[in-house]
């Protein structure tokens, strides 16, 4: 079974339905890792299917015609670097933006032949939130016209850390 979940650099913020609380030995001290509402959202449903592959997708702008990214997001990076989990698989490919797909797509539900009056009232209401986050793709003028991201694709599993001979157990 692979679970699949979607993830934008972009950020929308991933409910958490419970704590998780991590102990992660570096260098022969124990730390609880500071971890972001999305690291955790992303650690909790990877430990929820042990032994299972989730696939993540998450995007990143085209800078300057450059190729495509090298490194995993920041988010991603943390949770290998603390070891809590494990790449399994990696792709990367350019293709339209599928959060502003999904945006266009939640914000003209109701509308059988949206106009491109609607198209420049949601591009510029999803181009101020984008602002405040801080990011950079952004849809063209025309209409249904997506950005074209990088998308990057990996396959992640859950590591249960040890810590000095004890096995820290999944809690119920």
């Amino acid at each position: 079974m692979i679970v699949e979940a979607f993830y934008t650099v972009s950020g929308s913020t991933w409910g958490l339905g419970g704590a998780i609380i991590l102990l992660v030995q570096v260098n022969r001290m124990v730390c609880i890792p500071s971890l972001s509402l999305k690291q955790l959202a992303i650690l909790r449903l990877a430990k929820q299917y042990p032994g299972e592959t989730i696939r993540l997708f998450y995007e990143m702008p085209i800078v300057d015609n450059g190729g495509p990214p090298t490194r995993y997001a920041a988010v991603i990076q943390t949770l290998i670097d603390f070891g809590l989990i494990e790449i399994k698989s990696r792709r990367v490919h350019c293709d339209f933006s599928r959060t502003q797909k999904k945006s266009w797509t939640k914000f003209t539900k109701d509308l059988k032949h949206p106009s491109i009056c609607i198209w420049e009232l949601w591009r510029d209401k999803f181009i101020a939130r984008r602002k405040r986050a801080g990011r950079t793709s952004i849809p063209g003028k025309d209409l249904e016209d997506f950005s074209y991201v990088w998308i990057q694709e990996i396959g992640i599993q859950a590591v249960q850390p040890e810590i000095e001979g004890i096995r820290c157990q999944k809690s119920e």
